[in-house]
């Protein structure tokens, strides 16, 4: 681990007694922070602790009430987010910040733009163009640098962000949950970048991530924060993983993965050769009643756009859906949701909720018919249904009068999932649902799966993290370049196994090992 003297080597930041309060919460109560040049510096802490809206407060996002900041050992009074971007500040938030009329490449280089006269504003585009394709192959994005940014699936346009970041010369760079859409060549690809920005250019990081792994991977330092409070900071090596959640979360943690009851024999849902948009080519797919089928693969194998066809949500161009034998044709999410299809988007902030809209609202919207039996709304069911789900999934908020966009992402995601549960629907389809969600809010998720199973509920999750396939599904399918490369039953396969059908290097494999519970 790298520990620079801090005697020779001023803080790159220094935050302390940092107090940010919002309408009937306290988000950060007193915290203190520090980075060093030449550190990675990995900041826990459960959704609702205070992580990001401590790194607004540093980004200019926020101001805060009480505290002071010291960039480079001098104090600064952050006004608005151009006082740390002029000071060598980058940051990567969980959302999205790209601007998503222009290309790639303008994105990449907004702002620090090659020219070929600075007093003409002339842009040097051949420069912007050739290093934009140069970083893109860095990471292995395999994208046109010339592709408009909002045309691009979210999982693209993260690692777009991540490039861009990278292209300036920071003296700190923050990452908020950077490797949540990555595959695992682009996520070491990461990693390496980070490691020689630390040693050769003293670049601190401060990296904020629910992957534990990658704290030990990554990690010289690490800060918790509970209830937006500091509960200490440490040396990586002088903390072990359960140490470490202990005190994030404030006591044990159960088993995070449940043991799955046995899926029932009757077939819930089936596909048929389902073909769209050149980018599903044929894939074919059943889950029975009470089974979770998890579909994993690469960036760009056709996980979402089969998730979205199904659903009602894209038009696919050829195939069938079959839900419980009978046909069914979705030309839309309602009619998905009438016939029995409910999808859980990838992107809560623009598909899965209207962030202006209260967590009761959003809760209500896709069960209106349900709710108002006679044309009305029983607005005290709406209440009581909405405060459940709040308890259930442990949702973070004053009430359920909280409009979703004060939500921090974790809790977002779970009011998402509480939105959907109150559907009904028999045929759940999950796309990445613990994605930016804490070790608690994960094993709420999966608690909740397990109940779904129990009552006969058919879930296709959809998933980017081999780990969670594996761990959290009865079968697993791994799509290549959108066709079904392989299937594995449970028990039957590790991540390597996975990655190999993945990157289309054993296309031809097939396991059709019994599924172990």
């Amino acid at each position: 681990m790298n520990y620079p003297n801090p005697a020779s080597d001023p803080p790159l930041v220094e935050m302390k007694g940092i107090v940010k309060r919002f309408p009937g919460v306290i988000a950060l109560d007193g915290v203190d922070f520090e980075l060093r040049p030449g550190e990675v510096h990995v900041l826990l802490g459960e959704n609702g602790a205070g992580k990001s809206t401590l790194i607004k407060v540093l980004s200019g996002a926020h101001g805060c009430d009480e505290g002071e900041i010291l960039i480079g050992g001098r104090k600064v009074n952050i006004t608005s987010p151009q006082v740390p971007l002029e000071m060598g500040l980058r940051f990567i938030y969980q959302e999205i910040n790209l601007v998503a009329e222009i290309d790639i490449a303008r994105n990449m280089f907004l702002g620090c733009e090659p020219m070929l006269s600075r007093a003409l504003g002339l842009v040097d585009k051949s420069a912007l163009y050739r290093r934009a394709a140069e970083y893109l192959r860095r990471f292995h994005i395999d994208l046109d640098p010339h592709d408009i940014v909002g045309e691009l699936s979210v999982t693209q346009q993260k690692m777009v962000e991540i490039a861009r970041a990278l292209v300036t010369e920071s003296k700190v760079i923050v990452l908020d949950e950077p490797t949540d859409v990555l595959e695992d060549r682009s996520r070491n690809d990461l990693f390496e970048v980070i490691g020689r920005l630390k040693s050769t250019h003293q670049v601190g990081f401060i990296y904020i991530s629910h992957r534990y792994a990658e704290v030990y991977e990554l990690g010289d330092r690490v800060t918790i924060l509970r209830d937006g409070r500091n509960v200490g900071t440490h040396r990586i090596e002088d903390l072990t993983l359960d140490e470490m959640i202990e005190r994030m979360v404030g006591r044990q943690v159960s088993k995070q993965y449940p043991a799955l009851p046995a899926p029932q024999d009757d077939e819930a849902i089936r596909v048929e050769n389902i073909a769209s948009r050149n980018v599903l080519n044929g894939v074919s797919l059943s889950v029975r009643q009470g089974e979770i089928l998890a579909v994993t693969g690469l960036m760009g194998a056709g996980k979402t756009e089969l998730g979205r066809a199904i659903a009602g949500v894209d038009r696919f161009d050829s195939g069938a859906v079959y839900v419980h034998g009978r046909p069914v044709v979705s030309k839309s999410p309602a009619a998905g949701i009438r016939n029995g299809i409910a999808y859980l988007t990838e992107d809560r902030k623009s598909e899965g909720l209207i962030l202006d809209h209260s967590i009761r609202n959003n809760y209500a919207l896709p069960s209106i018919g349900r709710l108002s039996p006679k044309g009305l709304l029983n607005h005290s069911r709406i209440n009581r249904e909405a405060r459940e789900y709040m308890t259930d999934l442990k949702i973070k908020a004053p009430d359920i009068h909280t409009p979703a966009g004060q939500l921090s992402g974790g809790n977002q995601q779970k009011a998402v999932l509480a939105k959907w549960l109150g559907t009904n629907c028999k045929v759940l389809i999950f796309d990445e649902p613990t994605r930016g969600i804490d070790i608690n809010g994960r094993a709420e998720v999966y608690r909740i799966m397990e109940e779904l199973l129990e009552r006969g509920v058919a879930i296709l999750m959809l998933t980017s993290d081999y780990t969670e396939a594996l761990a959290m599904s009865h079968r697993v399918v791994v799509l290549s370049h959108g066709r079904t490369a392989g299937t594995f039953d449970r028990g039957t396969a590790d991540e390597e196994d996975i990655l190999r059908l993945a990157i289309g290097s054993s296309a031809d494999q097939h396991s059709t090992g019994s599924i172990t519970q």
